[in-house]
Formats: structure tokens, C-alpha cells, sequence
């Protein structure tokens, strides 16, 4: 059975393996390393934990019986909450097929056994904090859209080597098109303008690239429904 304690002061790890012997060494090790440790025995077992005790980080064995490491990772991975927690897959099979399915199911990483538990500890314990950085980033990036949405201010980059151009979201919405509906480039962008203002853009635009400092420019847009839109640049050139 699962055994769910309630220190929330240490990082909770989720250990997932039909073998008793490496549950037990999992609590003794990682309980003495600071985790506070969640058993289960099966990959179902593990599913029922999850609806009881979020983990900061999963353990999970590969040969297991009714549910096996590999399809508890793809429903773990596909509950929302739980679509980035680290899960380390263990597995005796040190073949090339068993990693690449492990990764497939949405494993972040793995090891084989036998499993060196002091080492294991600071293994999980890296994870986490790379999961921590990449969750920062992600919180960074989501409070950037949304201040960019309020503020009507998009941002955009032009690969000049490449000419590929990549825009934020809000750009999209700028010039009236939903996010993803069309290749971000200096024409798609001039679509939105009128022909007599064409070829002035596209001199600022070439200008800006080559001379390497600040340069602005506002000008008209119009959107599909016919209204027009005040677009105001400002754009460095980063070498």
C-alpha cells in the first residue's frame, strides 16, 4: 500500500516499483538524504497516490505488474498538473530500445539498476532544481505575454543571416491575426500597409540592420475589419 506522509518541508519524492526490498531501501536512503518519501507499489497504485499527494518528483521502476513503468509515465504525462513534473525511470533492461521508450513516454531522465543510492539522491536532487528554473522560466514567460497583451506592445526579432523573422504573440494580435496564422516576415508584416508606405518601411527596415543603432519608426496599419492602428518601432541591432 502507499504510504503518504505529511512533512511538507522536504521534497517529496514518489517511489513507484512492485519490489519491496528497493522501496524499503529507497525510504531508508532518501528519507535519510531529506526527501520525504511516497510508496506505491504498481503503476495504478501510483495514479491513485497522485490524486492524494502531488510529488515534487517521481522514482519509477520499468517491470512492474498490472501497469508498467512505461504506461504510467504516458498517464502521469497526460494529467495536467503533472505535465512537467521529473520522473526518473529505473530500469534493468540496459538496452538502447528501453531509454528511447522511456524518453517517448515522457521520462525526463533514467537510470539502470543496480541503483547507487547516495548517488541517486543528488541526482534527483539536480532534477529538481532544473525543474525549479525551468518552471521559473516558464512563469517569466507567461507573466511577459500577459504584459505584453495588456500593454499592446509586442516584440520581434529578424535573423538577418537567415532573414527569418520570429514574433511574440502579441505582435500577431497587433496586426489583427491570430497567433501562428502566418510566417512572421517583413512582408507578411507589410500586407497590414499601405502601398505608398511600402518602400520607406522597408528602407527603415534595412537601414536599421546595417548602420547597428536604435532606430524607431511609427507609421499606419490596417486591420481585416477595415479600421487602422498607429504602429510605433523601436528595434537595435544585436551583433
Amino acid at each position: 500500500m502507499a504510504k503518504v506522509t505529511e512533512n511538507h518541508q522536504c521534497p517529496v519524492v514518489l517511489v513507484v516499483d512492485d519490489d519491496d526490498t528497493a522501496r524499503l531501501w529507497a525510504q531508508t536512503s532518501l528519507g535519510q538524504a531529506g526527501f520525504d518519501v511516497v510508496e506505491a507499489a504498481d503503476g495504478l497504485e501510483a495514479l491513485d497516490v497522485l490524486q492524494e499527494r502531488r510529488p515534487d518528483i517521481i522514482l519509477l521502476d520499468v517491470e512492474m505488474p498490472k501497469l508498467d513503468g512505461f504506461g504510467t509515465c504516458t498517464r502521469v504525462r497526460a494529467l495536467p498538473q503533472f505535465e512537467t513534473v521529473p520522473i526518473l525511470m529505473v530500469t534493468g533492461l540496459d538496452d538502447t530500445t528501453s531509454i528511447d521508450r522511456a524518453y517517448a513516454a515522457g521520462a525526463t531522465d533514467f537510470a539502470t539498476k543496480p541503483i547507487n543510492w547516495s548517488i541517486l539522491s543528488h541526482r534527483l536532487r539536480y532534477m529538481l532544481r532544473s525543474s525549479e528554473v525551468v518552471h521559473k522560466l516558464a512563469t517569466s514567460q507567461a507573466t511577459l505575454t500577459n504584459a505584453q497583451r495588456i500593454a499592446r506592445l509586442g516584440n520581434w526579432e529578424w535573423e538577418l543571416e537567415s532573414n527569418t523573422m520570429s514574433w511574440s504573440d502579441e505582435v500577431y494580435r497587433i496586426i489583427g491575426l491570430e497567433p501562428g496564422a502566418a510566417t512572421p516576415s517583413v512582408d507578411t508584416f507589410l500586407e497590414r500597409v499601405t502601398s505608398d508606405q511600402r518602400d520607406r518601411i522597408r528602407t527603415w527596415f534595412a537601414n536599421a540592420s546595417k548602420t547597428g543603432q536604435p532606430a524607431n519608426l511609427t507609421h499606419l496599419i490596417f486591420l481585416p475589419d477595415g479600421s487602422e492602428r498607429s504602429v510605433h518601432h523601436e528595434a537595435e541591432t544585436i551583433v
